[in-house]
């Protein structure tokens, strides 16, 4: 156990170190894109619903750092930990370091063409909260959803109503779901002036349905879950809470990607493609163990 600690603490730490430079890189390459985005943003003057996100905008313009370096770090730091807080999930699964590693490389691919500031820091709440259904601690709940919901107001409604569906804890959830709600209600009257997109359609099924390239990101998130799905009628593994809590966000957030989201930007289904890792690594190390033991026998 203590080796595979290591080799996983060196590879995690190896890769925030890589994925720090190279977003480091390509922040600083759209500096002026980044500093238009804050300033906007915090001018009130941004198109709905990227108004309503106004968290990570005055982070970065309250940090006494360069602009591209907050944003690189905050990042990397979202990165550093939810990749710590997934591992820890699946720490007792046989096969864990070959399975887990595996099932974390798609998510991560979408990060590097299609990640937005507020992508990372999303995975990281997602995943902290799924991490919180095995021992749930209503302060720390209510704190980082507090946060997120001025960062992303649906994941943490869709958060929320994991937690109520899954009956892990249900008051929990539904303390959170308000905290969603009332976080973009109060966004919205802040800033009622702020408009959609004449140009982008407030539902996208018939936009998603008739893209190649939206169906394709589409059946490329599908594809591996619909088969673990499979594999799990076939294998029986017990989920624990968190599994459950995963699984349920990922059944409500992915219709409310298909109709309200464009399945071309997959880093929006990313957060809960992170958090569905450790019931992956669970049901994939369950069939390699099965059909080893077949094999023996």
């Amino acid at each position: 156990m203590k080796r595979e600690r290591l080799i996983a603490a060196m590879t995690i730490a190896t890769a925030v170190v890589v994925f720090f430079f190279v977003e480091w890189a390509r922040a600083r390459a759209a500096a002026d894109v980044i500093d238009d985005w804050m300033r906007v943003n915090v001018a009130g003057a941004q198109y709905a619903p990227e108004q309503y996100r106004v968290a990570l905008p005055r982070l970065v313009s309250w940090l006494p750092l360069p602009h591209p370096l907050s944003v690189a770090g905050i990042e990397t730091l979202a990165l550093g930990g939810t990749l710590a807080m997934l591992f820890r999930l699946v720490e007792r699964s046989p096969n864990r370091l070959a399975v887990f590693f595996t099932a974390l490389a798609l998510p991560c691919l979408w990060l590097f063409s299609y990640a937005r500031p507020e992508t990372l820091p999303t995975c990281c709440y997602v995943v902290a909260m799924v991490s919180l259904a095995e021992r749930p601690r209503w302060a720390v709940a209510l704190v980082i959803t507090a946060a997120q919901s001025f960062v992303r107001a649906d994941v943490s409604m869709v958060m929320g109503a994991a937690f109520v569906l899954s009956r892990v804890a249900p008051l929990l959830g539904a303390a959170c779901m308000v905290e969603g709600v009332a976080a973009q209600v109060a966004l919205s009257l802040v800033y009622a002036s702020a408009e959609y997109p004449h140009d982008v359609p407030r539902v996208q099924i018939f936009a998603n349905v008739t893209h190649p390239t939206a169906i394709a990101a589409f059946a490329i998130v599908a594809i591996p879950l619909v088969a673990t799905a499979v594999v799990q009628r076939r294998v029986r593994v017990k989920l624990a809470a968190s599994d459950r809590v995963a699984i349920w966000a990922a059944a409500l957030y992915a219709p409310a990607w298909f109709c309200f989201g464009s399945l071309r930007e997959a880093r929006i289904f990313a957060p809960m493609s992170f958090a569905l890792v450790p019931a992956l690594t669970k049901i994939w190390s369950a069939l390699a163990t099965k059909s080893e033991s077949g094999r023996t026998h």
